[in-house]
């Protein structure tokens, strides 16, 4: 597993670009992107190869850490994966000058996707879209034991460079276990000790898709996000109605989603069914 991330990060540093934000955003809080290219393809619901485009790295006056992936949606189906976040450099506070490079690589939870339809009302395929997956940005306070988040994050839409802001709820991405460099489990309590150099394992289901006529439009965009998958999918729970909070993410494993719509400045509540928000 390291010599794959490794290697993605090599690829990834290699095709680099550097944008400024007068080129790309026009938000002031970015100084520049950084971005490269590998691919999955889908055979039977189960992603093989294909194509993800982002690393994102951000830093700047006041500004918080960026990390967002964007996925060609003609080529896969995106849907339940596995990131791995390699922190080369902590950051103090979230607020800060200080960032972290994060190089990640989608790892499959095989046979999840179109064989379970998990994905039903999630992904939908439409002629000319394109799905953007993101996360609110991963920190570390000094002496800190657990991965903190940031509440928001302004990802780039692929190919148009479309600004868009998504609010999350915090609640979006949680560790799972962390590994040391060689891919070695070592205890929650003592891997702050361990950075820069600690993978952490992060498990989610997060999409976003927009179509043609709304990638003119900086506001139009929207996206659907669910909690992080905590159980293993034979021992998914769904939470009981009486047991989903207003504005909290309530999907614990692999069963019914409840995705939580976002768009841009306002956070909207409800759930996402395939019919829309309930």
């Amino acid at each position: 597993m390291f010599d794959y991330l490794e290697g993605l990060r090599s690829r990834l540093l290699a095709t680099r670009t550097y944008i400024g934000s007068e080129n790309a955003l026009t938000d002031s809080a970015w100084s520049y992107l950084e971005y490269g290219n590998t691919w999955m393809r889908s055979i039977d619901g189960e992603i093989v190869e294909g194509s993800l485009m982002i690393v994102g790295t951000v830093a700047s006056e006041g500004s918080d850490l960026g990390v967002m992936g964007t996925y060609d949606f003609e080529r896969n189906n995106l849907g339940l994966a596995t990131w791995h976040f390699l922190l080369e450099q902590p950051s103090a506070t979230c607020f800060s000058s200080d960032f972290a490079r994060a190089v990640f690589k989608l790892d499959l939870l095989q046979g999840l996707i179109s064989k379970s339809g998990v994905n039903k009302g999630v992904v939908r395929r439409r002629a000319g879209s394109s799905v953007v997956a993101f996360g609110s940005p991963l920190f570390v306070k000094k002496g800190s034991t657990s991965v903190e988040e940031c509440d928001e994050v302004w990802p780039v839409p692929y190919a148009s460079h479309t600004r868009f802001r998504a609010m999350l709820d915090g609640y979006v991405f949680k560790p799972l276990r962390v590994t040391n460099r060689v891919g070695v489990p070592i205890p929650a309590k003592d891997w702050a000790a361990q950075l820069p150099g600690a993978l952490v394992e992060v498990t989610f289901s997060l999409h976003h898709s927009y179509s043609a006529k709304e990638k003119s439009d900086d506001y139009a965009a929207w996206a659907k996000a669910v909690r992080v998958i905590k159980a293993a999918p034979e021992k998914a729970v769904q939470r009981t109605e009486d047991q989903k909070h207003e504005g909290e993410p309530c999907f614990t494993g692999v069963g019914p989603l409840d995705e939580w719509l976002f768009t841009p400045g306002k956070r909207m509540k409800g759930r996402l069914s395939s019919e829309g928000v309930a």
